[in-house]
């Protein structure tokens, strides 16, 4: 196929309003032949790099997303190691290494290669592309691909209700949560969609959601209709603080948001981080939930239970399976993680968008820990012996 035309498809097929539909065997099957004509092409441009491995992706295909971060991280561009650099990437070099890195690790852990796995994330967390770290990622399974520095990292927050506040709001109002839940049902005017969500991570069967809050504005519509959940949410702090960073230099804009996600039996959700570590990840259970698991930091599968929090950081790699008979639906609270919090206000904000922008302040620097091993600048680390 002639460049200019596979490049325009490749577009086409990539870009958002197509992988919203990637539940369609007909898109599946466009994005089959674009992968196998980008495979031959392998010209080395961004664009269909990234493209190549966002459909790999889609199709659950680790061992070719493999293939294709290999071939990024072969480009100089993406590695720091030329002064030419894609237009994008002009002002943050190490934006491609950091996206790339985190789909080839997240790929390895899929396939079970963990020595593979643990020697790159070595080389990873050492790296320095212009003078600063190139990731900031604290366990092999923390792979956002943008973190803010001096963050706590653990994978789960359990007991939710005691640890955060806003779990235990949901868990004591299950109820009247629950019941928006049936008015939604009962409306057959309700429209659920892919607002909120990311679609590209289904790897069976489908994902919905009906959002009541999204890029820290309210859905008034929506809201009408499920009136107590967004009058109990409305005013917490945890959702409508305006952060401090807002990672305007990579073009990553994060937000708060709630939504009810709606899993059909046998669907399930691939391994997969989230963007970035400055949020938590808060699950309300309300109906459902029989035969749906959950597995964060690659540890056991979990079952869910109705009206009790599930709560966990999303920066770390995570996968969700549902075996059930009917449809699993949860309310989704991503809020802001408590010590991302901190960076609130005039002051706070100055200092964190510096700390974020150099990458050289004390929480930067200091240290790292790297599956519960705490070490400090410039100690190798010390990843843990296969069992």
């Amino acid at each position: 196929m002639e460049l200019q035309a596979l490049t325009t498809r490749a577009k086409h097929v990539c870009k958002y309003k197509s992988v919203l539909n990637w539940g369609r065997e007909d898109v599946r099957r466009e994005g089959k032949a674009v992968a196998a004509d980008l495979e031959e092409l392998s010209d080395g441009k961004l664009d269909n790099l990234r493209c190549l491995h966002s459909l790999y992706s889609l199709l659950g295909d680790s061992a070719k997303v493999l293939k294709a971060t290999e071939w990024t991280l072969a480009q100089p561009w993406c590695t720091g190691s030329s002064a030419q650099l894609e237009p994008e990437d002009a002002k943050v070099p190490s934006k491609c290494f950091a996206m790339t890195m985190s789909e080839r690790l997240t790929a390895l852990l899929d396939l079970g290669r963990m020595k593979q796995a643990r020697r790159e994330f070595k080389k990873a967390v050492k790296k320095r592309i212009g003078g600063r770290k190139a990731v900031h990622w604290s366990s092999i399974y923390q792979l956002a691909p943008f973190a803010v520095p001096g963050l706590r990292a653990q994978p789960l927050w359990e007991p939710a209700a005691e640890l955060l506040p806003l779990a235990r709001l949901l868990e004591a109002n299950h109820a009247l949560i629950a019941a928006d839940l049936d008015r939604i049902l009962a409306d057959k005017s309700a429209q659920w969609g892919y607002g909120g969500i990311t679609p590209t991570i289904i790897s069976r069967g489908d994902w919905l959601s009906f959002p009541l809050l999204q890029n820290m504005v309210w859905d008034s519509a929506h809201c009408a209709v499920a009136a107590s959940t967004c009058s109990l949410l409305r005013e917490r702090r945890e959702l409508v603080a305006e952060p401090s960073v807002r990672f305007a230099g990579n073009g990553l804009n994060i937000n708060t948001s709630v939504f009810f996600a709606r899993l059909p039996p046998g669907s399930g959700l691939r391994l997969h981080p989230g963007g970035h570590n400055t949020r938590l990840d808060l699950h309300l259970p309300l109906r459902g939930v029989e035969g749906a698991r959950i597995s964060i930091a690659k540890g056991a599968w979990q079952s869910y239970q109705v009206g009790r929090v599930k709560a966990f950081d999303d920066s770390f790699v995570h996968a969700v399976s549902h075996n059930g008979t009917e449809d699993r639906i949860v309310l989704v609270v991503f809020m802001w993680h408590p010590d991302f919090l901190r960076t609130v206000g005039p002051e706070a904000a100055a200092a964190a968008e510096h700390e974020h922008q150099t990458c050289g302040g004390a929480a930067a620097d200091e240290a790292l820990e790297l599956d519960g091993v705490r070490l400090e600048e410039g100690q190798p680390p010390q990843v843990p012996k296969d069992d």
